[in-house]
Order: structure tokens, then sequence, then C-alpha cells
């Protein structure tokens, strides 16, 4: 959101009479976009971490996800894990 109002801001688009819907709209699509991108980096990372053996998910008796401190992307490691409802550990 940041990025869309300092643009519309530093061109004067903002509080001159004109509808506010289209800034709303492209806020919104841009936030979306932005969670789909983070989302989708956060499953390949999962997926890399498992092959790579860096990511060792919860059994009968344990709660929590552990993930090796080595792991070269754990916080998309982590929020791939917390997106599906898991908690996680080190």
């Amino acid at each position: 959101m940041v990025p869309c109002f300092s643009v519309g801001l530093l061109l004067g688009l903002l509080g001159d009479g004109t509808s506010e819907l289209p800034y709303q709209g492209g806020t919104f699509v841009l936030a979306s976009l932005v969670m789909l991108w983070l989302r989708w980096h956060a499953r390949h990372a999962f997926h890399s971490a498992m092959q790579a053996k860096k990511v060792r998910l919860p059994q009968t008796g344990h709660l929590e996800a552990l993930i090796a401190s080595d792991c070269p992307r754990a916080w998309l490691v982590q929020l791939h894990l917390e997106l599906r409802g898991l908690r996680c550990g080190e």
C-alpha cells in the first residue's frame, strides 16, 4: 500500500477531487499480487528444504515442525508452515 499511496501523493493524484476507487482497487490488487508471490516462493522454499532434509514435520506427540538453523530460506519455510497451521521451532 505504501508504494501506491506514495506515488499518488508525489504525482498529486490524491485529494484533487478524483474518484478514489481506482486507487483503492489498485492498492488491493498490488497487495494481492505480493501475497500470492510470497506464498508461491514460500511453498517452493519449503519443498527445497524438504528435499535437502532441513525440515522435520511433527510426528505424534510432537507439536512443532523443526527447521534446521542452516536452512538458507528458513523464514519462507516458516511462513509456509504457519500458513498451513503448524507451529515452528529451531
